[in-house]
């Protein structure tokens, strides 16, 4: 155990020069099993900590959401860590926050953990806030269609220009789709259908329909029957 702690402290310091957050994650994860951390209920709790910290910071992934939905599930220990808690809830739930919100308390907790230091403290909250405003955009993205930059920007409530980053980069992650109309100001969320997708898309609409009349039908001449036994 002893190895593997430290081996993994090294894996963390060399990752940290790089700012990979998600390497230096899946590091901080590897040493959750070992029996040295679960032993002591304080380290247990830091490692904990430091699990979440650096997960809300990795960019957006199936793997990323997969992991918070693990996390979630220690639930006796989050209870004593209500703001890692709330953190991760917030993550997961398809609303709107704002990272106002969080930032006072985040960096207390940064400033109270050895791994961050002032060096990087600053860095971590700048991060931080852009995973806030990438969740903000994927969650306006489920919700609109079509939204001008003016409302996207007062319901993240961030500047035009910064918004307009972010969603260029979630976009060309391909996180979602995305498209700027910069003459109109429209960003659209939807991609647009080729004309086979189109049809295909109707036929399916119509086949879902004349199913759904089939059943209406069934069920009220089913009613009519037992209406006209009762009599």
């Amino acid at each position: 155990d002893d190895l593997k702690i430290r081996f993994y402290d090294l894996i963390v310091r060399f990752h940290s020069h790089s700012h990979n957050w998600w390497e230096i994650f899946q590091a901080s994860r590897a040493t959750w099993d070992s029996s040295a951390v679960r032993a002591d209920e304080a380290q247990t709790l830091l490692c904990l900590k430091r699990q979440v910290l650096y997960l809300v910071l990795s960019p957006a992934s199936n793997e990323q959401v997969e992991m918070t939905h693990l996390l979630l599930a220690e639930k006796e220990l989050l209870a004593k860590l209500e703001l890692y808690k709330s953190v991760l809830d917030r993550f997961v739930t398809p609303e709107i926050f704002h990272f106002d919100e969080l930032r006072g308390p985040i960096a207390s907790e940064l400033d109270s953990l050895d791994a961050f230091g002032a060096s990087v403290r600053e860095r971590v909250l700048a991060t931080l806030g852009q995973r806030v405003t990438q969740h903000n955009i994927s969650v306006i993205a489920r919700y609109y269609s079509r939204i001008s930059m003016q409302r996207l920007a007062a319901l993240c409530r961030l500047p035009v220009d910064e918004v307009e980053k972010e969603l260029s980069s979630t976009s060309t992650a391909k996180a979602l789709y995305a498209r700027i109309d910069r003459p109109s100001g429209i960003v659209s969320f939807t991609a647009k259908q080729r004309p086979s997708e189109l049809l295909d898309s109707w036929s399916g609409n119509i086949s879902s329909l004349l199913s759904l009349l089939e059943s209406t039908c069934h069920l009220i001449h089913k009613e009519k029957m037992v209406h006209a036994v009762s009599k």
